[in-house]
């Protein structure tokens, strides 16, 4: 008989807890909690894992935070998320799950703010705030509701957005980028490759590259060419390649949208009594 088990998902949309700390902007709330459980349902449960999974690691919790106010409608990224404290009502301290979810829970650096996935489900996506899910252990079965939840996180905001268009990049191989704005924001970028049958360009940012916010190919009229984008860091480089899915002009060139005015902002979090799903 082939064996049963369940994995079941609880999630709660619970009315907006704020943050107990100090009524400063930007503001944190947390928005939604979902749990994931196990259940083993044969009737002889063995000790070993079911189907080569670990049922203890399919168990979890995730707490997601609505970030609002002036420094989340200016955030271009977030990350370095740190949780100071996590413990549910039965005395269970709860781990971080520092490599689950990582472009939604970056514990160790910066990435971009994607509003468009973090509200997926929302036609109209909001611009003055962002969400970011922490992830966890699960909490002990007999709990009701997490006695306390605190940390800190960053958000990477600017104050304004400036483009630079570079003409006939497709002839720039093995060149330098040279522009003030550039020089300006602290970023270099050069263009290490060009290839001749796809037109696919890597360039390599560096400097300060947290001013680079985007980097496209455009044709002549400024419309957008369709690439798919790779990138690779590795001491305090990176390599970008822009590979064309389309046929690419041989006018065609290179927008970089940079952002001036560069500030990190950081936001602390406090929560208590949270119910749990």
């Amino acid at each position: 008989m082939t064996p049963i088990f369940l994995i079941a998902l609880w999630v709660i949309a619970i009315p907006v807890i704020e943050d107990s700390t100090a009524s400063t902007a930007p503001s944190v709330q947390i928005v939604q909690i979902h749990e994931v459980r196990h259940k083993d349902l044969r009737k002889n449960p063995a000790k070993s894992q079911l189907g080569g999974v670990n049922p203890d690691a399919q168990e979890s919790l995730a707490v997601t935070i609505e970030i609002t106010g002036g420094a989340a409608a200016r955030a271009e990224k977030f990350g370095f998320v740190q949780i100071t404290k996590a413990e549910d009502d039965q005395g269970k301290v709860l781990k971080p799950r520092e490599g689950f979810g990582t472009n939604t829970n970056p514990h160790d650096r910066l990435v971009d703010v994607d509003r468009d996935a973090m509200f997926f489900w929302e036609e109209k996506k909001p611009t003055d705030r962002l969400r970011v899910t922490l992830h966890f252990d699960a909490p002990a079965r007999s709990s009701k509701a997490l006695k306390t939840l605190t940390g800190k996180l960053k958000l990477f905001v600017i104050k304004e957005r400036k483009e630079v268009i570079v003409a006939d990049i497709l002839s720039m191989q093995g060149k330098t980028i040279e522009n003030e704005l550039l020089k300006s924001a602290g970023l270099i970028i050069k263009v290490t490759k060009v290839e001749d049958k796809s037109k696919a360009v890597t360039f390599e940012t560096s400097g300060n590259q947290d001013s680079l916010l985007e980097l496209a190919l455009v044709d002549a009229a400024g419309k957008g060419i369709n690439v798919a984008t790779m990138t690779m860091t590795l001491g305090g480089k990176t390599s970008r390649t822009l590979q064309p899915v389309e046929t690419v002009p041989v006018d065609a060139r290179l927008k970089l949208t940079i952002g001036l005015g560069q500030e990190t902002v950081e936001v602390p979090f406090s929560f208590t009594d949270i119910p749990l799903p």
